[in-house]
């Protein structure tokens, strides 16, 4: 998928935090961009503190809009179930 066509606008785009966060892709902090890959960005999950515990819970995001796993191509998703999205280990930050 080229780059056009990730950050292409599409419904739902302008509300939708992912998106938001995905325009301004270069300026985000480390964070929201652990790693990437053409499909899907690992970012943390934020808000998952718990009392006197150190939670780390990391999230994949599609590069573009998706609201369902329906929605998804037949690359995303293969490299979704595949292991090779865009885990820490596996991508050039």
């Amino acid at each position: 998928m080229t780059p056009e066509a990730i950050h292409a606008p599409g419904p739902g785009r302008a509300a939708c935090y992912a998106c938001r966060a995905e325009a301004r892709f270069d300026t985000l902090p480390p964070r929201e961009r652990i790693a990437a890959d053409p499909h899907w960005r690992t970012t943390h999950a934020l808000g998952t503190a718990l009392p006197g515990r150190l939670v780390l819970v990391l999230v994949l995001v599609p590069r573009r809009h998706v609201t369902a796993v329906h929605d998804l191509t037949g690359e995303e998703a293969a490299t979704l179930w595949s292991g090779r999205s865009a885990s820490p280990g596996r991508c050039a930050r």
